[in-house]
């Protein structure tokens, strides 16, 4: 008696050349699980696992042997081999269409030439249909059709690799669209079919197959499309510009802010910056309330560290919280670009091509890019370089828990300084420090709040004083001695008001309410606001991205200091607060 089982596609048993009806779902797997055991025995216990997901029968090992009772009156008496503990099906490897695709795929994995391994890969694909189509049990469907199917899939593209390689893509072109059609989140055929029909000088079709793609994974994963697809993208870009990728050649980028002259703490940070970066590229954002010192922490950190980064070091100032509003993803990149040689006129004109172009363009290099001052992920995200030689040290007022989530990047909290710190930046920072007694010393930085940019703002002030800080107490009129006239940038109030712009207006409202110099429960700011509970939780959670409200004891919030000065300031009225507030120009290193 010769046994011949048909898996792929629909089930076809064969019993001496003449086919045999097997019904029911149960017994379509039965013979399906040993079929694919290739004629070795399957302990019984693995069967009566698979056969019964979920409740088992009252005695499993007698409903097994009625199955395989079943089976042999089907298919013969000596179709089922048994031993009392297993069940093995009187078949050879080679009389089941699986095992033999499997085979034939083997073989081409072996050592031959590709015209060899071609061949069979090509036997083997012929053969394929989709496994265990009809009545089967759920263990079927979830765990051996899916490592068919990437058996299948895996195949396919070492098919397609062979074509590549010998130039020959027009078979590519013909099989694999509708192959991405059936399993369009497969971003390895998108990758080897954007590929051939470019090797075809079909661009057009390269790029839409990309767009595709990237409009997919976004609607159903809410990614961008991995390395490989990105790289064909980039591909695809540089065949309408092939003189780019001479231009990015040369030159050396070397555009890093001068290290302060005052540089004072940090050590932790300053470590687990250098840590991230020994990991091995990536990147890390550092985060804090405005003016606390992160763009100071990042250009020193850089500026220490620059040597590392071979192939340059660029920076970019996002203007994520000045008057004129975030710099565009797009018009940054452009300035990355241009950085490294390539013309703004040869650059491509949508986001999505620029961001290609610019991890082709940092895939192959060792740089360290500092993002600066930036609006939050969606901004950010665009501007992460290629590769895993580069690192990313990235800048924000604003948590970004979305590149955590989505990219992986870890961040790191700049609190304020501490008070030993906080003395040794006045001290570094005031010309006539003899005039100053150590304990108005200590009360300018309590004042301050540990914020470098008003511990240095009230070093020049006293500076210019007779030696005294009467005059500075937490009240809004500390402000006025703590502004920068020449200069918004640095001027604190203005600083503040640009996190204070980019609320929005329930966030703003909540953030009033808090101005009180206690900390206030949830209940009152509800009150006082008249904006619901859900409303004021969802703002409060908003200024706690912006390091704009602390929660002194659970259920409890407050400004900080020198935030709670800045809110007193404000009118009641928001359409008044919009139109009147003082614009803060472009960052500086200080912030």
């Amino acid at each position: 008696m010769t046994l011949r089982v048909r898996l792929l596609g629909n089930l076809v048993v064969e019993r001496d050349g003449e086919p045999v009806q097997v019904r029911g779902c149960r017994l379509r797997s039965l013979v399906a699980m040993l079929a694919l055991a290739g004629g070795t025995a399957v302990p019984a216990d693995t069967l009566i696992d698979r056969l019964w997901e979920g409740p088992l029968p009252e005695n499993p090992r007698g409903s097994l042997h009625s199955c395989v009772a079943r089976l042999r009156r089907t298919l013969g008496p000596k179709a089922v081999r048994a031993d009392g503990r297993s069940y093995a099906l009187t078949i050879e490897p080679a009389q089941v269409d699986v095992l033999e695709m499997l085979a034939r795929f083997d073989a081409a994995g072996s050592e031959g030439t590709a015209d060899v391994r071609r061949r069979s890969l090509a036997e083997g694909l012929r053969m394929w249909s989709e496994p265990f189509d009809g009545e089967y049990v759920e263990w079927l469907r979830r765990e051996e059709a899916p490592r068919l199917l990437e058996r299948y899939l895996g195949a396919v593209e070492a098919w397609t690799d062979l074509d590549l390689a010998a130039a020959d893509p027009a078979p590519v072109c013909a099989m694999l669209p509708d192959l991405i059609a059936r399993y369009p989140l497969r971003e390895s055929l998108a990758a080897r079919l954007m590929t051939a029909f470019l090797a075809s000088g079909r661009r057009a079709e390269a790029l839409a197959t990309y767009d595709r793609l990237r409009r997919t994974l976004a609607d159903e994963l809410g990614v961008l499309p991995g390395d490989a697809v990105q790289q064909a993208y980039a591909a695809a870009l540089d065949a309408e510009h092939p003189e780019l990728e001479r231009r990015t050649a040369s030159g050396v980028p070397r555009q890093l802010p001068a290290d302060l002259p005052r540089f004072v703490g940090r050590a932790a940070l300053l470590r687990g910056i250098h840590w991230r970066a020994d990991a091995g590229g990536g990147a890390v954002v550092l985060h804090g309330q405005a003016g606390i010192g992160k763009t100071s922490l990042a250009v020193h950190w850089a500026n220490q560290e620059r040597d590392r980064f071979t192939d340059g070091q660029v920076f970019v100032n996002l203007a994520g919280y000045d008057a004129g509003g975030p710099l565009d993803a797009n018009d940054a990149l452009a300035e990355l670009l241009c950085g490294f040689g390539l013309p703004q006129q040869d650059l491509p004109a949508s986001l999505d091509a620029r961001s290609a172009l610019w991890r082709t363009v940092t895939a192959e290099r060792r740089l360290l890019i500092l993002l600066d001052n930036a609006r939050g992920p969606a901004q950010i995200r665009p501007l992460l370089p290629g590769g895993t030689s580069s690192f990313a040290l990235i800048t924000s007022r604003c948590r970004c828990d979305g590149l955590a989530a989505s990219n992986g990047i870890p961040q790191l909290l700049v609190d304020p300084l501490g008070t030993i710190e906080s003395l040794h930046l006045l001290q570094s920072a005031i010309r006539r420090r003899a005039m100053v007694p150590d304990g108005q010393l200590l009360r300018l930085s309590e004042l301050c709040g540990g914020l470098p940019l008003a511990l240095v703002l009230a070093a020049i002030w006293i500076g210019r004083q007779a030696g005294t800080t009467r005059e500075l107490r937490p009240e809004p009129t500390m402000f006025d001695l703590l502004e920068s006239s020449e200069d918004p940038a640095t001027d604190l109030r203005a600083v503040l008001s640009g996190s204070y712009q980019a609320l929005d207006e329930d966030s703003a409202r909540v953030f009033r309410a808090l101005v009180d110099p206690v900390d206030v429960s949830l209940s009152c700011l509800t009150a006082e606001t008249g904006l619901s509970r859900p409303v004021v939780l969802r703002s409060l959670r908003r200024l706690g991205d912006l390091h704009l409200v602390l929660e002194p004891r659970p259920g409890r919030f407050a400004l900080p200091g020198l935030v709670g000065a800045f809110a007193a300031e404000l009118p009641c009225d928001p359409s008044v607060v919009r139109s009147t507030l003082p614009q803060a120009s472009p960052s500086l290193p200080l912030r």
